[in-house]
């Protein structure tokens, strides 16, 4: 149950903060000088991370992939600066965070962006099709939630890829 949020901004390019308390999650938006310029490459302390995800579709030349932990966003604009053409299937449990996503990190304009809000255990059992990469980003307040580290959960995940599909997982927390 989605409990409420704060919004406020001072000055341009001084900050900008959005604290929300969703379903599993807390999520703070913080724009801020640092922030804008580590979005626009000047700095970057944290998107070193997140830049890994870009990589594994250049290595099996992907057609498709699955990103399970859809989260605001941001790993599909990673994609498709690589790759207009690739079809990118998005699962996220929270819907108030794919809201924010568009709200905030551009989500809405995405050629070939199926945003699909479900659990991603249930997701992985219903739906049949494969994929050429799966990249996992599960974390809930710092951890993964026990259910999706399991043994039947990358099963799961393998019956899910290509003959020469790839895994990638986010394994990192900064906090």
């Amino acid at each position: 149950r989605f409990l409420g949020s704060i919004s406020w901004s001072i000055g341009l390019l001084n900050s900008f903060c959005h604290v929300s308390t969703l379903n599993l999650n807390l999520l703070q938006i913080v724009f801020s000088f640092t922030l804008l310029a580590s979005v626009l490459g000047l700095l970057s302390v944290y998107s070193l991370i997140y830049d890994f995800f870009g990589v594994p579709p250049l290595l099996n030349e992907a057609k498709n992939i699955l990103l399970l932990g859809l989260g605001a966003g941001t790993t599909p604009w990673l994609h498709k600066l690589f790759d207009q053409e690739l079809a990118i299937t998005g699962v996220e449990i929270d819907p108030k965070i794919v809201d924010l996503g568009f709200q905030y990190f551009n989500l809405e304009p995405l050629p070939n962006l199926e945003t699909i809000i479900a659990d991603v255990r249930p997701f992985l059992r219903k739906h049949e099709k494969k994929y050429d990469v799966i990249e996992i980003d599960l974390f809930t307040s710092g951890e993964i939630p026990f259910y999706l580290a399991t043994q039947e959960f990358f099963q799961l995940i393998r019956k899910r890829l290509n003959e020469k599909g790839i895994i990638a997982m986010n394994i990192y927390d900064p906090s």
